[in-house]
């Protein structure tokens, strides 16, 4: 248990009025919030969230706003305050290089162990969708592992 078991998932869309170019959006993209999404990302992990990722929104520039993100996102290997051997090092790293969607469902169903039919409630879409989202997660975690992993390790 602890701030890694706590993500946020964050919806945005362009807006030229925010430091970073994109505002955080509420009921499925509909709706501007004004609040500039990286200031909201840092503020969610003071509030004690582990980390933050995002969603794609309607026009899909999820993936465009993630780069605004990316300066604000901590990576564990390079956290002076990491406190885990070099196996959860690691896997933290494999975890956060995953993209937002996915490093959330990945948690939820591999830290968290929460069944598929929750996680649909939770994150508002099928069972299949997840179940396909968790292995190409897992997939790329795997991958990272098998090739950063030292030797003799």
């Amino acid at each position: 248990y602890g701030s890694q078991c706590v993500v946020v998932a964050i919806d945005a869309r362009r807006y030229a009025g925010n430091p970073s170019g994109y505002e955080v959006v509420v009921r499925g993209g509909r709706t501007g919030t004004g609040q500039d999404v990286v200031a909201w990302a840092k503020e969610v992990e003071a509030r004690g969230a582990g980390g933050s990722g995002l969603n794609g929104s309607r026009g899909g520039e999820g993936g465009e706003a993630a780069g605004a993100l990316s300066a604000a996102e901590r990576v564990p290997d390079l956290d002076p305050y990491f406190n885990g051997n070099e196996a959860q090092r690691l896997l933290a790293v494999a975890v956060s290089k995953l993209p937002p969607k996915q490093r959330a469902v990945f948690d939820l169903r591999y830290f968290q162990e929460m069944p598929y039919e929750q996680m649909a409630q939770v994150l508002e879409t099928s069972v299949g969708a997840l179940k396909a989202s968790y292995h190409f997660a897992y997939e790329k975690v795997k991958d990272y592992l098998l090739k950063n992993i030292p030797a003799g390790f």
